[in-house]
C-alpha cells in the first residue's frame, strides 16, 4: 500500500485489482482482510476529501489576495495622477514629497501580496497535482 506524508495507508487500483480475498474454514471471505481493505479504502477518501476541501481553502485566499491586487492597483493609479497633478500645478516639495512616499509604501504592498499570490498560485498547483494523483487513484478503484 502507498504512503503519504501523514502515514496514512493509501490504496491504489492496481493494489485494489491484485486483491483476492481467502476464505475461512467457515467458506466466508475472512472479515479482518476484508476489514483492513475497507479501512484502507476509506482512508483514502477521507484523504481525498480533506485535500479538496484544502484546495478549496487556497482558493478563495488566492482570490482574496488577487482582489487585493487589484485595489492596490486602483490606489497606486489615484496616486500616480495626484502626483501627476501636483507636478502640473506646482505643489511644494513636501506635499510631493508626502505623495510619493505614500505611493512607495502602496507600491511595497502591491509587490509583497504579488509575491505572497506567486506562492499560493505555486502550492495550488501542487495541490491540483497531487488532487488529479488522488483522482487517477480513486477512479480505478470503482
Amino acid at each position: 500500500m502507498a504512503q503519504n506524508n501523514k502515514k496514512i495507508d493509501l490504496i491504489t487500483a492496481r493494489e485494489l485489482e491484485k486483491i483476492s480475498f481467502k476464505y475461512n474454514n467457515e467458506g466466508e471471505y475472512d472479515l479482518q482482510e476484508v476489514d483492513k481493505i475497507l479501512d484502507c479504502v476509506i482512508d483514502s477518501l477521507k484523504f481525498y476529501e480533506n485535500q479538496v476541501k484544502r484546495l478549496d481553502q487556497y482558493e478563495q485566499h488566492v482570490k482574496k489576495l488577487q482582489d487585493d491586487i487589484e485595489r492596490l492597483k486602483q490606489i497606486n493609479g489615484d496616486q500616480r495622477v495626484q502626483i501627476k497633478e501636483m507636478s502640473d500645478n506646482g505643489y511644494d516639495r513636501v506635499a510631493f514629497m508626502n505623495k510619493t512616499t505614500q505611493l512607495e509604501k502602496s507600491l511595497m504592498s502591491l509587490s509583497a501580496i504579488a509575491s505572497q499570490v506567486t506562492r499560493m498560485e505555486n502550492m495550488v498547483s501542487r495541490i491540483f497535482s497531487e488532487v488529479d494523483m488522488i483522482k487517477k487513484i480513486l477512479s480505478h478503484q470503482r
